[in-house]
């Protein structure tokens, strides 16, 4: 004679389904919940199973999401463990009476991965929908699914692409998490703060907002050199577009937003009297101070590394 398994009946989703009364007749639970011997050794596997007939049998979907106008069934007692925000919202005294609830989500495909994330814990991803299911796991609060698309992007980054992703993710400020993994990687050597055209020539530049995230991003000293030139040929292409002389004032404008973020004291001599000092980017205190405070803390280091 079969019986359930009571360590499965133990875990949260199977719980919050025996209180529910639309799930008390055992005749209508997924075959995978019965076993003729429990075992713990099966437990996980026996866990999946149950939990992907849950999500592939439309038998056991009570409630409807439209998401780009299409109608996609789901389970209300497992959305509902898995997502705080959707369980406020199915839980909502506005909720619709037809038990149909409309998303503002346009990606379809998107959706489908994420529900089947609730379910089973788990789903593609893929270079195409990992931003989109980061963000998903955002949206509804979804912590697992947030680190499964971390991790996931994570491995597959590399010195190569980093640059593309980087690009890509720092015009969307809901997916900073990626450019900052993309930055710590190198991608700043391998990208520009301007687009190009077919021809390679610059036809627009990034907004200052962008060129502001990247240096609100903390970084090492010796990058400051890199940075530091990226915004100055961003200055430049600024007023190439805009059809201004490259002269320091206009290139001091166009970085006026830029300087505080700047680390002056971490540019080489060099940067300093042949850039920083010709378009006046420092009044002569400022960039006389930048000197000394250069000059005292390379004297400090040696002197640490002296006593070493």
């Amino acid at each position: 004679m079969k019986i359930i398994n009571e360590r499965l009946m133990s875990l949260a989703y199977v719980d919050a389904l025996l209180a529910d009364d639309n799930y008390t007749a055992m005749d209508e639970w997924p075959q995978a919940l019965y076993t003729d011997e429990p075992s713990v050794d099966d437990y996980d596997t026996a866990m999946n199973a149950i939990l992907r007939e849950f999500y592939e049998n439309d038998k056991y979907k009570d409630i409807t999401f439209i998401v780009a106008k299409t109608e996609v069934p789901a389970n209300e007692v497992i959305v509902k463990v898995r997502s705080p925000v959707l369980k406020a919202m199915l839980e909502s005294p506005t909720r619709d009476s037809t038990g149909k609830i409309a998303l503002d989500d346009l990606n379809l495909e998107d959706f489908k991965k994420f529900l089947e994330f609730l379910y089973t814990n788990d789903c593609s991803i893929t270079g195409q929908n990992v931003f989109g299911l980061f963000l998903l796991g955002k949206k509804y609060d979804v912590p697992a699914l947030i680190k499964k698309c971390m991790d996931y992007f994570e491995k597959h980054l590399t010195k190569n692409n980093a640059p593309t992703y980087a690009v890509s993710t720092l015009k969307n400020p809901e997916i900073s998490e990626f450019f900052e993994k993309c930055y710590k990687l190198g991608a700043m050597d391998g990208m520009s703060f301007y687009n190009v055209d077919k021809y390679g020539n610059a036809d627009s530049v990034f907004s200052s907002e962008l060129v502001l995230q990247i240096l609100r991003i903390d970084r090492s000293d010796d990058a400051e050199e890199r940075i530091f030139a990226k915004i100055l040929e961003w200055s430049k292409v600024y007023c190439q577009l805009n059809g201004l002389p490259e002269g320091s004032t206009n290139i001091k404008e166009a970085m006026k937003d830029f300087i505080p973020y700047i680390r002056f004291e971490n540019l080489e001599y060099v940067t300093l009297a042949e850039v920083v000092h010709p378009y006046a980017l420092l009044s002569a205190e400022e960039l006389l101070n930048c000197f000394c405070n250069k000059a005292l803390k390379e004297e400090e280091e040696e002197a640490a590394t002296a006593t070493v």
